[in-house]
Parts: structure tokens; C-alpha cells; sequence
């Protein structure tokens, strides 16, 4: 999977190259990001060319929620397309996750 990484001094963004997260490439999302989500850095997920989320895209984007956690780390997504913003709010992980609008507001508020 093509996934875009700009780190800044705080925060590192990741933007995967995909228009959909789903179960075919959400192994690969996982492993691209893997170092990410290492250490007490915040991270930030671009959806911006995601299209569509299936349940293991779901799934994948919680696990990572929970990896950054645990290493004390901020973890948050940005510039969701109205159907994927759609898919979670239906199963609430909005209120779980912080979601921004756009990119700049992320990481504006989480890289200091």
C-alpha cells in the first residue's frame, strides 16, 4: 500500500494512497504505519482519498487508536469523506476517535 508520512516536529501525518480501507489492504495499512504509531508523538490519519471503510478498515483504525494510546501518544483522523464520516458516525466511533475537518486544523490544535 502507497501511504504518504510527513512528520513535522510533534505530530506525523499519514495519508494512505488508497480509495478504500478495507479487508484487502487492511494488513498493509497496519504494517505501513506501524513505526507511527511507536512513542508519544501525536499521529494524524488523512482519509482525504478514502472513499470507503469496511469493518476491517474499521478495525484497523482502531487498533492503531489503541497502539498510540498505549505508548501515550495522540491519535486522531482528518478530512473524512461524508460516506466514511457517515460509516463512523453509524457505529459511534466519532466519539471515540477525535475527527477534524481538514488536515491544517489537526494539526494545527495537535502539534503544538
Amino acid at each position: 500500500m502507497d501511504i504518504q508520512i510527513d512528520s513535522g516536529d510533534h505530530v506525523d501525518v499519514v495519508r494512505p494512497r488508497v480509495s478504500a480501507l478495507d479487508a484487502d489492504n487492511a494488513k498493509a495499512f497496519s504494517q505501513g504505519v506501524a513505526s507511527q504509531l511507536q512513542g508519544d508523538r501525536s499521529l494524524i490519519v488523512d482519509l482525504s482519498e478514502i472513499d470507503f471503510i469496511d469493518s476491517a478498515g474499521l478495525g484497523v483504525i482502531l487498533s492503531c487508536l489503541r497502539r498510540k494510546n498505549a505508548d501515550g501518544g495522540t491519535f486522531a483522523l482528518c478530512s473524512m469523506s461524508r460516506q466514511v464520516a457517515s460509516t463512523f458516525r453509524l457505529v459511534r466511533m466519532d466519539r471515540i476517535i477525535d475527527v477534524f475537518d481538514t488536515r491544517d486544523d489537526a494539526v494545527q490544535i495537535l502539534g503544538g
